[in-house]
């Protein structure tokens, strides 16, 4: 009987990456020993060692828990997903390569990231990193198979008590931050167990979308890939586009919710320690706040309008008329609208209307609201609006195929 199954020995991560490890072990903590030592210090007692310990272990334990999801999933994995394909493996039995749930084996391993730390005040951080961001790849991996609303769910409960913090730190009169741990033991573990919870739960699914992707390397089975291998123009009259933001209505307004709540604990865990800063100056603050929302306007405009002219200039607007092109216009008038919204938020934050915390995710959740709900979609406007083809901007080796 041995203490890890065959199955999971492939769990153990590689020797480079324990080469890795002991290599930054040796470049951290050897001078700051070395120094220690020449002062006369035990090098086990000074803070840097425990601190540059503790940082190391924990940056350990969140790279082996990346490496478990996106080494063991077959989704990023084509090879190891078309020879499953080709065996009578089926979702809900064992992987062959490896497990993706927790096992005693990973603890088994996180226990051992957790020996430097014994030396440290914080030996519990490899196992912290380790368990947040297990859940985190998991979720960005959901993502990418269109499971929005199991990714948003986690990240949720990952960022609530973040939030929750944030709240108590305006609710709660300013005493310093010592109730800071004791609502931490409250707020971390529950939610970040009910994440762990979640991601198993969705295991199975996740299989399940992974055996519908299309592996197909054979063009005329895979008609969607026809436009891009023949380039431009043909590119430009597919009828398949690809959306800027490829989402149901319901999940868009959902990742609109997330960001928001995220922004929002972000803006009051920030205010947790202010300082002695001198703030800045409000033009130039409004200015980088308003980033956000004109960045999401100026994407969503170049996935409608790139490689395309309007079939009349400017001075053809002018000259000739009409102003207005609204078949092509159109495009703009989203973008513009969630920038105007956007603007109106903030102001009304800058002017003491809204508490500039809540005035900043509200403007950021408006834009994306905005530029992410209703029509026309790309196909749509590319098929029917009154535009010239041009060349893109960006050239590849394709855009050009059929020009030469």
């Amino acid at each position: 009987m041995t203490l890890i199954p065959r199955n999971h020995r492939r769990l153990i991560p590689p020797m480079w990456g324990w080469g890795v490890l002991c290599f930054l072990v040796l470049v951290v903590e050897a001078p700051v020993a070395t120094i220690a030592v020449m002062f006369g210090v035990s090098p086990l007692e000074g803070p840097m060692l425990g601190q540059g310990l503790a940082t190391i272990s924990g940056f350990a334990g969140g790279g082996y828990a990346v490496w478990r999801v996106l080494g063991f999933h077959p989704f990023r994995n084509k090879s190891y997903r078309q020879w499953l394909r080709a065996t009578p493996w089926q979702p809900g039995e064992p992987l062959p390569l490896g497990p993706l749930q927790l096992t005693l084996t990973d603890f088994v391993l996180i226990g051992l990231l957790s020996i430097p730390g014994l030396f440290t005040e914080m030996p519990g951080i490899p196992a912290i990193a380790f368990l947040v961001a297990w859940p985190c790849t998991m979720a960005i991996e959901f993502a990418g198979q269109r499971m929005i609303r199991q990714a948003l769910a986690i990240l949720f409960l990952l960022s609530l008590p973040v939030v929750t913090i944030g709240v108590l730190n305006q609710l709660v009169p300013k005493q310093g931050t010592e109730w800071l741990d004791s609502v931490l033991l409250v707020v971390f573990p529950i939610p970040l167990l009910l994440a762990i919870i979640v991601c198993h739960l969705n295991l199975r699914r996740s299989l399940v979308e992974m055996c519908k992707l299309d592996d197909s390397d054979n063009d005329l089975d895979n008609i969607s890939t026809l436009p891009k291998k023949t380039g431009w123009p043909v590119r430009e009259l597919a009828a398949e586009r690809p959306q800027w933001l490829p989402l149901e209505r319901l999940d868009t307004v959902l990742v609109s919710l997330a960001t928001g709540w995220l922004l929002l604990g972000i803006g009051l865990i920030a205010q947790m320690n202010p300082g002695n800063q001198v703030p800045p100056d409000e033009g130039f603050l409004m200015g980088m706040m308003m980033m956000p929302s004109v960045m999401i306007g100026i994407v969503r405009l170049g996935f409608y309008i790139s490689g395309t002219r309007p079939s009349l200039s400017l001075w053809g607007r002018l000259i000739v008329g009409p102003l207005v092109q609204w078949k092509y216009d159109r495009a703009f008038v989203k973008p513009i609208l969630g920038c105007l919204t956007s603007f109106l938020l903030l102001a009304a934050g800058f002017e003491r209307l809204l508490p500039i915390e809540l005035a900043f995710p509200l403007a950021v959740m408006a834009a994306m609201l905005i530029n992410g709900l209703g029509g026309p979609d790309i196909a749509t406007f590319r098929l029917t609006g009154t535009h010239r083809l041009s060349l893109p901007l960006i050239q590849t080796k394709d855009s050009v195929k059929l020009t030469s």
